[in-house]
């Protein structure tokens, strides 16, 4: 796997969120690990002309092609010019059913209970860019043909993409100028201004239409995100990778 750092120019900003179970969702400031994988996933699909996007495990059950591309990103950072302003638009949803029935619509339901305002988590960031370090055995021309980062209305130009060379450091170094996410696990201290975002870790699971009752919870990593520099200490040996926007810390097996 190579280590690139790509550019990307969100137009307006990005919608990252949970499928609704309510009438209120919010946005993730901070893209997670699966975002980055649908993305990817779509991109390649795009430039490859492959457009299924769903498929059958051996035993028959259906899941998101998206899944395929689980093992081929190792890891994703994230660093932005400025911190997005997180909202909520009143949106109004319809739903439809699924099953036939003797009517098209039931007689005793009005068309209008298929419709409710629902609060839509977004993040305004317009024009702003956000620098995705990224460690994948995907080509640069398929970083090159991501279109969007989150909802179909996140919609990015890509910049650039360039890769990166990382080097080794020891436990207990101290690091400094570091301006993308990272872990919390991966620090003993850190100093400066930053942010703090709890993503939902990286599980296949958000790929099946089938999720079994012995399904393990969705864990929350903590993630901290410099706003705009830190100066780290770090907790393990690591990796640290230098770009023209700031120094970025990984797990050590990443370099």
């Amino acid at each position: 796997m190579k280590a690139y750092l790509v550019s990307l120019r969100f137009h307006w900003g990005y919608s990252i969120r949970n499928y609704f179970t309510s009438k209120a969702t919010d946005s993730y400031i901070l893209p997670p690990l699966n975002t980055v994988i649908g993305a990817l996933a779509m991109a390649n699909s795009a430039r490859n002309g492959i457009h299924v996007e769903n498929r059958f495990d051996k035993s028959g059950r259906k899941y998101s092609s998206a899944k395929d591309y689980v093992s081929r990103i190792k890891y994703a950072s994230f660093n932005f010019q400025y911190k997005p302003i997180k909202f909520t638009s009143i949106l109004r949803y319809s739903s439809a059913i699924y099953w036939f029935t003797t009517h098209d619509i039931q007689t005793l339901i009005k068309i209008s209970d298929f419709f409710a305002p629902i609060q839509f988590g977004l993040a305004s960031y317009l024009n702003g860019i956000i620098n995705m370090f990224l460690v994948t055995d995907l080509d640069k021309a398929d970083l090159y043909s991501i279109t969007r980062l989150g909802s179909k209305e996140s919609l990015v130009s890509v910049i650039s993409v360039k890769e990166v060379k990382g080097k080794k450091v020891g436990k207990g170094e101290e690091v400094s100028n570091v301006t993308f996410s990272f872990s919390k696990n991966l620090i003993k201290s850190v100093v400066g201004n930053f942010f703090v975002e709890l993503v939902p870790s990286l599980n296949s699971l958000y790929y099946d239409f089938f999720l079994p009752s012995t399904a393990e919870t969705i864990n929350l990593d903590i993630i901290y995100v410099p706003n705009p520099v830190v100066k780290i200490v770090t907790n393990e040996e690591e990796c640290v990778f230098e770009s023209e926007q700031g120094n970025i810390i990984t797990l050590g097996d990443v370099c």
